[in-house]
């Protein structure tokens, strides 16, 4: 199951509050049933979903130090079946419906969390409470989930960002549990017995330790109604006492230095800082704000942008049900360490006396206000919002207390929480760095550190330039979005210049005739505003999202970085210099790494055979004469579509962007030539080598392309193989054990497409593994497949895909994308009913046509013998 890690539920949440004008305050209803559960209601007509969250107040903060891992175990075990379903229909169910169902377990709390279509509310609820109440926990089940698990433990190992992440806190958390890996130790899973893990199942597992959350499109007392008949006969149990270890405070600074077979260093440093209910956090997270979040932080602007010494850096205060950290995390060169530690501290010694500008504050403030706005989009997010408080702050009410607390945060609040908490002696730093690499020594860096967030029509038109403009009025929620596409990307790229499609489209935003790159960050983000150019594999372009009443603001400023980007030569610079450094650090992304492996030779003679990100040679060889050209091929009038979708008023629009666009040229389309490609003879088999403990597997076949009609048996024939219900996963990962991640994808592109299973296995099993694929394919070419599979994973496409459009952003680019490339901006319209028409037939005939086990190509990945 999905494990949320802490960070990233945390960063979501507390960057997600601030008074919103013309927002309801009102709070969801709250109850709680006689057995002790409960229920937090929120009710929403806009869309016809609903989100159902059980959150269970326990995690693994709450384990002995000899079950470390327990809580995220029984996680995995609520999914492997109850007395009423079986291994694998739990998910079957949720998914064969259109519905999402996943999992994740934190230090306070293990979630279990369904998103459905709302006219299966209840079968929501019956699956939750089945599983929450009445899993069997099979002896086999369990033994076999528990290497599954090691396996995710393993995997996490060959991450880098895992591994550094692992060591910050361990090192920060000497006594208190939060030291522990959620997911626990190899030594203590291998130990847990089903004894044991029911026992702490029995403990926690009550309905008087578990919240309800329901979000979205239902009637709040026929929603209650529902909730107490599956969840009100369940008894209330007799809770433990929570005990947990104190922290003892922190007399030094702590440093380690962990070695991996990387190409990049990570340096995370962490600050000792108060849990959810101090009156700390709200300047401790405006400060977060401040320091490193978004373009015109203080952290980016100087370490990064001023003088080059990181990749990336950003922040995020982690707060907690008990005492939290406040994280600064870069990713850079090996040789730049000890200057950017450097730096880093100087700013936060800037801050420490008191050099915070009023400017400064109000613009997090904006931001702070803008991210909560942007997660209220999403139902699930809003029922993640009001579990956490519930659960972990105390309760719902909890919102009106933190925006009143950030209403209050001045910039001596500031001061005085920097000066309170950065200090030298609470401070953990720890840093990964590759093999063969000594940098800094541990008593260096401690040296230096003690010295120093209305449903409406659509519009099409296009204007006397051509210029395709798509608009959707929604007035729910008071953003908007604006997503620009032209055709482009790696589809008119070469060998030469590999790279220049994702350099142009960064370079977008590095400066205009009247901004340079830091105005421009500055100007946007003081809007409460994101802009970001984009790249794939058939287009490039530029997304927006705004606060509606900086849209007008907001439009002027983006259309000045369409139509007059400068492409300094010192901007240049700065994005070959990180293009290189993520080609780079992307090697250590194995799944990646084993798909780039897969195209190099399933696409042989295609575009599609070369990095997205672009080779070093080719992105070292752009110059500025370059970029220019390739504007004024591509950024034309008959090549670009805009779809603004949002808090807006269509008309005002269409005169607004024939107003700043009108004097783009009119140009032409690029016209594709048809570049087939053709399916492998034989089995072709290509292989990579990297230290690490498991094997990744990727079977690539040719497949039809996005104006195929063969597309969407494809898309179903995918489904079936893949997610938690799907074949793949049940026969290989739940039935034998095989691995944590294996799945199907089908990438279809502009002239041509690919069919891909996956696989991440331990190197003893490669031959077993690929032999299970094989054979799996190969029931489905054979006719081996059920009406129910057919239906279950048609249901589940269109349910997931009508969830995934709920923001302004995914609409928006979702109209332009398909407008683009020829499908119609309306597309979304038709893409329901092109899936509901496939029969089994469609099914097995794009099987046999597409699936050839005597032509494909295999890629392995894996460690040397």
């Amino acid at each position: 199951m999905k494990r949320l890690s802490k960070l990233s539920l945390l960063f979501v949440l507390f960057l997600c509050l601030f008074p919103l004008k013309g927002l309801s305050e009102t709070l969801p209803f709250r109850t709680s049933l006689d057995n002790g559960l409960k229920v937090v209601i929120e009710e929403d007509r806009s869309a016809p979903v609903v989100a159902v969250q059980l959150w269970v107040r326990v995690g693994s903060a709450d384990e002995r130090g000899d079950e470390a891992g327990v809580s995220h175990v029984i996680e995995h075990m609520l999914f492997k079946g109850t007395e009423k379903r079986g291994v694998g229909e739990i998910a079957r169910e949720i998914e064969g419906v259109g519905g999402v169902i996943n999992a994740f377990t934190s230090y306070d709390q293990t979630v279990y969390h369904i998103t459905i279509p709302s006219r299966f509310f209840r079968k929501a609820l019956d699956v939750l409470s089945d599983m929450a109440m009445d899993s069997v926990f099979d002896p086999q089940e369990l033994e076999r989930e528990i290497r599954v698990v090691i396996e995710e433990l393993k995997r996490g190992e060959d991450s880098p960002s895992n591994r550094i992440y692992k060591k910050v806190m361990a090192l920060s958390y000497t006594t208190h549990p939060y030291g522990r890996p959620v997911i626990g130790y190899e030594r203590t899973l291998l130990g847990l017995t089903r004894e044991r893990v029911l026992d702490f199942y029995r403990k926690w597992y009550v309905p008087n330790n578990m919240t309800l959350v329901v979000v979205g499109d239902v009637e709040k007392e026929e929603a209650l109604k529902a909730i107490e008949g599956f969840f009100g006969g369940f008894k209330k149990g007799s809770l433990p006492e929570r005990s947990r270890p104190e922290e003892p405070p922190q007399r030094e600074a702590r440093v380690g230095i962990i070695h991996q077979d990387v190409k990049e260093a990570k340096l995370r440093m962490a600050f000792h800082i108060p849990g959810i209910t101090s009156p700390d956090v709200y300047a401790l997270d405006i400060l977060s704000s401040i320091l490193g979040q978004g373009r015109s932080s203080r952290l980016f602007r100087r370490i990064k942008e001023e003088k080059g010494l990181v990749r990336s850096i950003d922040t995020y205060s982690m707060t907690p049900m008990d005492p939290g950290l406040f994280f600064i995390s870069a990713d850079l060169e090996p040789g730049k360490v000890e200057d950017a530690f450097r730096a880093i501290l100087e700013v936060i010694k800037e801050v420490r006396e008191g050099k915070i500008g009023e400017d400064e504050l109000a613009k997090a403030k904006v931001n702070v206000e803008a991210d909560f706005l942007y997660e209220r989009e999403t139902f699930q997010g809003r029922a993640r919002k009001w579990g956490y408080f519930e659960v972990v702050a105390g309760g719902v009410e909890f919102e009106r207390r933190y925006l009143e607390g950030i209403r209050k945060v001045t910039t001596e609040d500031i001061t005085r929480v920097a000066r309170r908490y950065f200090n030298g002696d609470n401070l953990n730093v720890a840093l990964l760095l590759p093999k063969g690499v000594t940098g800094p020594r541990a008593s260096q860096l401690k040296a230096i550190a003690m010295t120093l967030l209305r449903k409406a029509g659509i519009r099409r038109v296009v204007l006397k330039n051509g210029i395709t403009l798509i608009v959707k009025e929604n007035h729910s929620n008071p953003t908007v979005s604006v997503y620009t596409a032209f055709l482009g990307g790696l589809l008119v790229e070469d060998e030469e210049r590999n790279g220049i499609s994702r350099i142009f489209a960064r370079m977008l935003t590095r400066g205009t005739e009247s901004m340079d790159a830091e105005e421009i960050a500055r100007r946007i983000e003081s809007m409460g505003g994101r802009v970001a150019g984009f790249s794939g594999r058939n287009t490039f372009g530029l997304e927006a999202s705004f606060l509606s009443r900086f849209f007008e603001e907001g439009m002027r400023i983006y259309s000045d970085l369409i139509l007059h980007p400068t492409f300094p030569e010192k901007e240049l610079e700065k994005v070959k210099r990180d293009l290189l450094q993520e080609i780079d650090a992307e090697k250590d992304n194995l799944f990646i790494t084993t798909i780039r492996l897969l195209d190099r030779d399933l696409y042989r003679g295609h575009p599609y055979s070369m990095n997205p990100l672009g080779s070093k040679e080719g992105v070292r060889r752009v110059r500025r004469s370059d970029l220019l050209d390739y504007y004024n091929t591509y950024v034309r009038g008959r090549n670009m579509v805009m779809a603004v979708v949002g808090d807006v008023v269509t008309e005002e629009v269409i005169g607004m962007v024939e107003g700043l666009f009108g004097s783009m040229p009119e140009g032409e389309r690029p016209s594709f030539k048809e570049a087939r490609v053709l399916p492998p003879k034989g089995v072709e088999k290509v292989e990579g080598y990297r230290k690490r403990e498991q094997a990744h597997i990727a079977m690539g076949f040719v497949a039809p392309s996005l104006k195929d009609p063969d597309r969407y048996a494809m898309e179903v024939l995918e489904e079936i193989l893949s997610g938690m219900s799907g074949r793949l996963f049940v026969e290989l990962r739940d039935k034998k054990g095989l691995a944590y991640v294996v799945t199907a994808i089908y990438r279809p592109g502009y002239n041509t497409g690919s069919f891909v299973t996956y696989m991440a296995t331990s190197p003893g099993n490669l031959g077993v593994s690929i032999e299970g694929m094989r054979k799996e394919l190969l029931k489905i070419i054979y006719g081996e497949i059920a009406p129910v599979e057919v239906e279950d994973a048609k249901a589940a496409i269109i349910g997931r895909y009508q969830i995934g459009l709920q923001s302004n952003g995914a609409q928006a680019s979702d109209m332009a994308l398909n407008e683009i490339l020829g499908l119609g901006y309306d597309f979304f319209r038709e893409y329901p009913k092109r899936i509901e028409a496939v029969t089994m037939d469609d099914v097995i005939g794009v099987a046999e046509r597409y699936i050839d086990l005597n032509g494909y190509v295999l890629a392995i990945l894996r460690p040397p013998s």
